[in-house]
């Protein structure tokens, strides 16, 4: 008989972490505890050696978490033919099923997989890990799952492990608050000073019935389409499916046990069940906003109250934008800027791939494919005066590497045009192979530059001539892009490719085809300082250089106060602070000369049930899944859009005071 899979044995021990004699409730599993305090680090639970020659295609095991808040792990496979990391969170209470794809990863006997605890919150953490299966055949779904406190989300979708300001007691107390919401929404009105597109009206510009950039000799702003000057204070994702919905299923497990109270698929909640585009085609989803919204006006009319509840939600809280993923048809019905995502259009079908969304640059099909992109994605909504612009798209995968977008490109691609270019570019610099390896070092040849894999490293100069050469594919790849677009849609604003952090000056050398710079930035306040680096040298001049204007894509603060067990990607202490932390970065960012908005993600908390992915399942938003505000955060920003117009013009200093930032966040 052919052995099909291996199972572990729990065991081992790390550096501040016990094993209990506690009986283990998972079969062969044992119970582990951390103590209380922030945890940071590669801390090993256990290792386990794979002693038969199986080839397995998966990896699977199971644990169970106690307390209601999240913990962030990893699973890390030491192989012969190369490593692999997986970060994941179980969720509370629930016996939860983690399956690693190898994903062609060639583990055999004597290599290893390490378990541990990437980053932990303040309390002791208490879980059961179950043996660790080596898998040649996919593993089978878990399907009754052990609860110890219940299902982990009631009829309404709201945790049951947590207690918060604005959880609703019942479905009757859910009703009366969206039905006093509905009534309040036609007094809910932006700050006196907006325009009706949310601009400034005490400073007016010339006027083109679309939203543009403006100079004033001082700063840079947008001016909307009746000519009074801008800045967007956004709110992504507004929209009644909120960023992450419930899970009913995924790879592992069914999850249908955990939900309370799920309604009947043909009944008047159907509609709530969905597979949502931007998501994992594995995960079906039931949207527990979407359903609140029916239980109190019905199927007929539950998503025209949405509408008309959430839009004057943003105007109460002075948010002039519905930033990436929003409700465009919503937007446009309340008179709200937005802003359109095209990553789903992000297709170059008949230009060969040297990366992830990389075509390569240097093929003559590159230009058809960029004019399709653009038709297809912006011919609808060219004449709308309510679009402030679009995004080409969202954190492309591109330029981790310090040197650059090429650097994966020599590691991954072994052929094409790309390569071929580099290869002459190093020629005409260097003259052939003797001064490349002066310059790069001995054994590199222009031959290993221009096809096969490479499994060098590159010396501090190899890596200076691979980021000029970063700059100039990405150039060609915006300009061709920008150019298609302009063609289709020559009102909008062009607001880039909303890059991970700032951009490295690499990179941002090749925005100039942008009308907007944008960036996703996920720290205390806005600079020009990427995530994890040191500032650059001459990157304040290269921005200026360019004559544009940036806007921050996302950014968020969450708490754990509010119902979930995570805090998204940054935390603070409580709701309170989070107010706080609002004020500070937006009037800094609005204070910036060279910014001209920034786009809060997102405008809902997650749901407890989303996910099993790291910094996930988290109380990021503004209002949970019943709609119902985290007030202290709502206010403040209010306060903030009050002011903001006179913030950016000068005549009033941004707030400023001390706020605690929390590590980590889970």
């Amino acid at each position: 008989m052919t052995v099909t899979s291996q199972r572990s044995r729990t065991g081992g021990r790390l550096k501040g972490l016990s094993r209990e004699k506690t009986s283990s409730v998972l079969p062969g599993g044992a119970w582990y505890r951390a103590p209380e305090g922030e945890g940071w680090g590669r801390q090993v639970i256990l290792t386990v050696r794979l002693d038969k020659n199986l080839a397995p295609r998966f990896v699977w095991f199971d644990i169970l978490l106690t307390g209601n808040r999240f913990v962030t792990f990893f699973a890390q496979i030491n192989s012969r033919s190369g490593e692999r990391r997986h970060i994941f969170s179980s969720l509370c209470e629930c016996q939860t099923r983690i399956v690693l794809p190898l994903n062609g990863l060639n583990v055999k006997t004597g290599d290893r997989l390490a378990i541990g605890i990437e980053r932990k919150t303040e309390p002791l953490t208490r879980f059961c890990l179950s043996p660790i299966t080596f898998s040649a055949t996919e593993p089978p779904v878990l399907t009754q799952p052990l609860l110890p406190q219940g299902p982990l989300v009631d009829a309404m979708g709201q945790s049951t492990l947590h207690s918060w300001p604005g959880k609703k007691a019942n479905v009757p107390a859910l009703v009366r608050h969206l039905k006093a919401k509905l009534q309040a929404a036609p007094r809910q009105r932006w700050p006196s000073s907006f325009s009706r597109w949310g601009g400034w009206k005490a400073q007016r510009v010339k006027a083109t019935g679309f939203f543009r950039t403006h100079h004033d000799g001082r700063r840079w702003w947008l001016v909307d389409p009746d000519g009074y000057l801008f800045w967007s204070c956004g709110m992504d994702c507004v929209h009644s499916s909120i960023s992450y919905e419930s899970c009913i299923e995924n790879r592992g497990m069914d999850l249908r046990p955990m939900h309370a109270a799920l309604p009947n698929v043909m009944g008047p909640f159907g509609r709530s069940y969905r597979l949502n585009p931007w998501h994992p085609k594995e995960l079906r989803e039931f949207n527990y906003l979407e359903a609140n919204f029916i239980q109190a006006f019905g199927p007929e009319h539950g998503y025209d109250r949405w509408i008309t509840v959430a839009h004057a939600e943003l105007r109460r809280m002075g948010f002039n934008t519905a930033g990436d993923w929003s409700d465009e048809y919503a937007a446009r019905r309340e008179g709200t800027p937005y802003t359109r995502p095209l990553e789903l259009w992000f297709r170059f079908p008949t230009t060969p791939m040297v990366g992830p969304n990389l075509p390569d640059v240097f093929h003559p099909n590159l230009a058809a494919d960029a004019r399709a992109f653009a038709e297809n994605s912006l011919r609808e909504t060219r004449d709308d005066p309510g679009l402030l612009g679009y995004f080409l798209h969202n954190e492309p995968p591109w330029g981790f590497d310090e040197g650059g977008i090429v650097v994966p490109l020599l590691r991954q691609t072994p052929e094409c045009l790309a390569r071929r270019v580099l290869a002459e570019r190093l020629r005409s610099k260097y003259g052939g192979d003797r001064g490349l390896q002066q310059a790069w070092g001995n054994g590199v040849s222009l031959r290993q530059v221009e096809e096969g894999i490479w499994t060098g490293d590159f010396s501090s100069t190899a890596l200076a001539d691979l980021r000029e050469f970063s700059t100039e594919l990405l150039d060609r790849l915006f300009r061709a892009l920008s150019s298609a677009c302009r063609k289709v849609d020559p009102h909008h604003l062009n607001l880039g490719v909303r890059w991970w952090t700032f951009p490295p000056n690499w990179a941002l050398k090749a925005m100039r085809h942008f009308d907007v710079v944008s960036f996703n930035y996920y720290l205390p306040k806005v600079d020009r300082v990427g995530y994890g680096r040191e500032r650059e040298p001459g990157v304040d001049a290269l921005a200026m250089g360019l004559k544009r204007p940036f806007m921050v894509g996302e950014w968020q603060f969450g708490a754990l106060d509010g119902g979930l067990p995570s805090a998204g990607l940054r935390r603070v202490a409580d709701q309170v602070e989070r107010g706080k932390a609002f004020r500070v970065y937006q009037e800094h960012a609005a204070a910036l000369p060279w910014c001209v908005g920034t786009h809060w993600f997102t405008m809902y908390d997650q749901s407890p049930l989303s996910t099993t992915a790291a910094n996930a399942n988290g109380g990021d938003g503004f209002l949970d899944g019943t709609h119902s505000p985290h007030e202290p955060i709502c206010t403040a920003a209010r306060k903030t859009h009050e002011r903001l117009y006179a913030i950016a013009a000068g005549t009033t200093r941004p707030y400023d005071v001390p706020v605690k930032h929390l590590f980590p966040s889970c």
